[in-house]
């Protein structure tokens, strides 16, 4: 399949998006298909989110993804992981880039990969698409709404 690439411009500050929607681990916030997320324990609503983390998507659709994270803090984010015995590989990247105060670029790449992955890439690429824009539109939303109290608090503190 290769990747889809889904890019938007945010009216929030990087460090804006990533605490409002990234740390701690959020997903089901923002993504249309996680229903939680779980550190292997079970369900944890507040996974600390850390270079090297494992964690589990539990998908809405019942399904149970390991994923290993990459982060550069309010910078990159991104996870890969395996499904399938292996046969198929995920892998995602999530870049914020600042441009202008309280302005950010955003860049969500995701693929599927390996044997299988790559079949069921050909099958999904419509939900693929649709599932990456609608978590794009709700970054965006969530991150929005969060620069905007933080705004007004400090129009109220001053």
């Amino acid at each position: 399949m290769g990747f889809t690439v889904h890019n938007g411009t945010v009216a929030a500050s990087p460090s804006t998006v990533w605490n409002s929607c990234f740390e701690p681990m959020k997903w089901e916030t923002w993504d249309p298909d996680v229903k939680c997320l779980e550190s292997g324990s079970g369900t944890d609503s507040n996974l600390e989110l850390a270079d090297g983390r494992t964690f589990y998507f539990v998908m809405k659709s019942g399904k149970k993804l390991k994923a290993t994270l990459e982060i550069t803090k309010n910078q990159r984010l991104s996870y890969l992981g395996c499904f399938w015995g292996n046969n198929g590989k995920f892998e995602a990247e999530i870049l914020l880039k600042a441009t202008g105060e309280d302005k950010t670029d955003i860049q969500y790449t995701f693929g599927l990969n390996g044997c299988l992955g790559s079949v069921l890439a050909g099958i999904t690429t419509k939900s693929i698409n649709e599932g990456m824009q609608k978590s794009m539109e709700n970054i965006i939303r969530i991150s929005e709404d969060a620069q905007k109290t933080i705004r007004e608090e400090a129009s109220q503190s001053s």
